[in-house]
């Protein structure tokens, strides 16, 4: 009996590893970005991938405007230089 309790769980842990790494971690890379968020410390997030790219599409836009009003000069500048 020892032997059959020794090979169903050997059995069964080969079944969960079979189904989360070929079916769950698979769905999951499909459907969601996962990431941790500084709020949250440790826990991850999940964010569905057409609400991560509209997030991160806003953020490199507003990041982009940034950068760029940086580097150009006010108007105020260059009618000061003429």
């Amino acid at each position: 009996r020892v032997v059959e309790g020794r090979l169903t769980d050997d059995l069964l842990g080969r079944l969960v590893y079979f189904v989360h790494a070929h079916i769950v971690v698979p769905l999951l890379r499909a459907h969601f970005y996962v990431t941790d968020a500084e709020p949250t410390g440790t826990r991850l997030v999940y964010f569905r991938k057409n609400v991560w790219h509209l997030l991160r599409s806003r953020a490199d836009c507003g990041y982009l405007h940034f950068c760029l009003k940086k580097k150009t000069p006010s108007s105020s500048e260059a009618e000061v230089a003429e």
